[in-house]
């Protein structure tokens, strides 16, 4: 299997994402976790510390966007929250090589800034929300699709 092929996880992870925030969240929970696993065992190989990024990626999908109240705006500990909240959905990748920290920072900061954008009311027209959970599927695994392609 060629390895530019793994990057055909992330429209399917996409597309799990955005059904997990639509009816069933165990598509987004459980079904991207798997799907990972599944690629970086076919393109890697299986062992202790894939399975430990599928936990990591599972956690992260079940951390809440906000913390307190139901929009960013609404309380000053979001603002702080939705940074360290992008950077934990994104860094699964580095239980198998911390060198794909910075890749890691700017996804994780990309996609709290796009859920930030999706709640102010003068963008939320230009962001939508399901634009967001299109991104929390694809964001969080375009660091391993790099760490993938680069070995």
């Amino acid at each position: 299997m060629k390895l530019e092929l793994v990057w055909m996880m992330l429209p399917l992870t996409g597309v799990l994402s955005q059904i997990g925030g639509y009816c069933w969240k165990a598509a987004r929970r459980y079904g991207i976790p798997v799907v990972a696993l599944v690629f970086v065992g076919i393109t890697l190989g299986v062992d202790f510390l894939c399975f430990i990024m599928a936990v990591h990626l599972w956690a992260s999908y079940c951390l809440p966007v906000t913390l307190f109240g139901d929009s960013i705006p609404g309380d000053w500990r979001n603002w702080l929250w939705l940074p360290v909240w992008g950077v934990f959905m994104c860094s699964s990748v580095l239980w198998l090589n911390w060198l794909y920290w910075p890749v890691v920072l700017i996804c994780g900061l990309l996609m709290a800034l796009l859920v930030v954008l999706s709640n102010i009311k003068a963008t939320a027209k230009w962001f939508q929300w399901k634009f967001c959970e299109l991104g929390q599927g694809l964001f969080p695994l375009m660091p391993l699709c790099y760490l993938i392609t680069q070995q």
